[in-house]
């Protein structure tokens, strides 16, 4: 009736049947492949997305298997995870949520997990931040290298867990079909 979504990640358990009956789907031109049905006329464009995110995701955990040090941010205890692996490196998959440009401090980028429980990402630098794209990747899949460390608020004294970029490479951005990722960090504005 519909074309298989895999944009969060491609189901663990029926992946290729849900391939298999798609494929037959459209060739026997039933529910939004049948015509005249009502269908958004871009399924091609948002298919070669969907399908993009879900092979990034997919390759992430079969890059993962076995390695405690490998998170998905969105599991439950992702967090307790990272607060027990401080100090030692660690590979997180994530969708970018909130990007904060620091005016006289650094910039924060949050990797989405549910409200008030972002995981956050800290550049210092703002040509790391520029040039390694994640500003132009909110709502999309990335995966972050890193050491996560424990940030103390002067303020409030409340403490989170969270990892400083300072090193574009730590950050590898999921394909998305027509937007590209910026080469180098963009010029300073005019003053």
């Amino acid at each position: 009736m519909a074309p298989y979504f895999p944009k969060y990640g491609q189901s663990r358990r029926y992946h290729n049947d849900f391939i298999a009956a798609e494929a037959e789907a459209k060739a026997a031109h039933r529910g939004i492949w049948a015509p005249g049905a009502m269908a958004y006329p871009d399924y091609p464009e948002r298919e070669a997305w969907w399908t993009a995110r879900g092979d990034f995701v997919a390759a992430f955990r079969a890059e993962a298997e076995g390695k405690p040090n490998y998170l998905d941010i969105t599991h439950w205890d992702a967090l307790n995870k990272l607060e027990e692996l401080v100090g030692k490196e660690v590979v997180v998959l994530g969708t970018v949520g909130d990007v904060r440009i620091g005016e006289k401090g650094p910039t924060r980028v949050t990797l989405s997990r549910s409200q008030m429980a972002d995981f956050p990402l800290i550049f210092f630098d703002k040509d790391v931040f520029g040039t390694s794209g994640i500003g132009l990747w909110k709502g999309e899949f990335v995966i972050v290298t890193g050491t996560p460390s424990i940030y103390e608020n002067k303020k409030s004294h409340k403490k989170q867990v969270q990892i400083v970029i300072d090193r574009a490479s730590q950050i590898r951005l999921s394909p998305v079909p027509g937007l590209t990722v910026p080469t180098s960090a963009p010029a300073p504005a005019a003053p």
